[in-house]
């Protein structure tokens, strides 16, 4: 956001927390980070199941973890979402859950400025114990419909499950991305495409993976060819020049040149240093500062009409890049439903096991903590 937001009441924070999270949560635990008066993250989780207290003790240990390694926080505010109700609970629902993050917050040496929930019925303050009746969800309809009317407003998608939906592509096309792809396949088997070929393109830029990062950054997503679009998928058929070309689609050429020489010597046998940057950046860490947000999102919108116009047996790369490319911009949720999109097409594909794993771990990338605060909400 360009301006500060006053939020001068609960409600008028709850209005804007789809804002931080980018969707409306539903069944979800958001936690709004503060660094001073200002937000500076916004984490959000599946809410565990209402009987298991083992399981919600240790996802609120990882979530104070996760606090505390962001750069400046200081405060917190947590907001379950449910569709229990008030009636139905006898009470504020989620009770035992919000009494755990408070205390854990407050023993990490949190401020926690409220802690509120939205339930089937209504809304209410945890820490307000002197009205704990539910508030009326018509008002904080109300509050967040007059959020979509402010031009300085961050956009709110859809939810996860349906932002992962690829576009339409008709099975023409289809038919002529894996004909351009098998004619790829063939130039680079025997240096022929054949006599009834049409590829307009020479095959160089698949052998060079930074050239074609660069040059496809500037493609337009909504009018890819079926040719731009196997050029691509081609290129990231296999690990080396995948991960090339997914580092300079964030980084940049000069990041996709180190690790196009770091894959090269590792192929060849020689003596490699696996904590370089650009090895570590493929788990989120290292040194590299975050990848470029411009550069990301072009490349997400790329590859997912790339991905509809593969044949399904030839979309795991592309799904799972998705997925690597949302959770470098801190989209966890949205990584997650491309993975299963990808896992179901190839179970043993090798960067959607890491990925998962990293994810079940409640792991985020290192640039992501590091980040300075975003000046977006100011409580009243």
């Amino acid at each position: 956001m360009s301006k500060i937001v006053q939020a001068a009441s609960p409600l008028q924070l709850l209005a804007v927390v789809p804002e931080l999270v980018g969707f409306a949560p539903r069944d979800s635990l958001v936690l709004v980070v503060f660094c001073g008066q200002r937000t500076c993250a916004a984490y959000r989780v599946d809410l565990p199941a209402p009987s298991s207290d083992s399981v919600s003790k240790r996802l609120v240990t990882t979530l104070i973890g996760m606090l505390c390694r962001v750069r400046g926080a200081d405060g917190v505010i947590p907001v379950v979402y449910t569709d229990d109700a008030f009636a139905e609970c006898g009470g504020i629902p989620r009770q035992t859950l919000a009494a755990h993050l408070v205390s854990r917050a407050r023993s990490g040496g949190f401020r926690v400025l409220d802690a509120l929930c939205v339930a089937g019925d209504g809304w209410a303050s945890y820490l307000d114990e002197s009205d704990p009746r539910p508030r009326p969800l018509a008002a904080l309809q109300t509050a967040v419909a007059a959020r979509r009317d402010d031009p300085e407003a961050l956009q709110v998608h859809a939810a996860p499950e349906r932002q992962v939906r690829l576009p339409r592509c008709s099975a023409r096309e289809r038919e002529r991305t894996a004909r351009a792809y098998t004619q790829l396949g063939q130039v680079c088997l025997t240096g022929d495409a054949g006599r009834d070929s049409k590829l307009p393109v020479e095959i160089e830029p698949v052998a060079d993976p930074v050239w074609l990062a660069e040059l496809s950054i500037g493609w337009d997503a909504e009018r890819l060819t079926a040719v731009q679009a196997a050029l691509i998928a081609f290129a990231v058929r296999a690990a080396a020049s995948r991960d090339v070309v997914m580092l300079s689609w964030g980084w940049g050429p000069e990041v996709g040149r180190r690790a196009f020489r770091f894959n090269q010597r590792w192929q060849a046998g020689d003596s490699i240093d696996p904590h370089d940057d650009v090895a570590m950046a493929i788990g989120g860490m290292g040194g590299l500062p975050a990848p470029d947000p411009v550069r990301v999102e072009r490349a997400i919108e790329l590859l997912r009409q790339v991905a509809a116009r593969l044949p399904n047996g030839l979309r795991a790369p592309a799904l799972t890049m998705l997925a690597w490319l949302n959770w470098a911009r801190g989209r966890g949720t949205v990584a997650g439903h491309y993975l299963q999109r990808a896992r179901r097409v190839d179970p043993g594909y090798g960067l959607a096991e890491l990925l998962e794993s990293l994810l079940w771990q409640g792991m985020l990338p290192e640039w992501l903590y590091l980040r300075d605060a975003r000046e977006s909400v100011a409580p009243g």
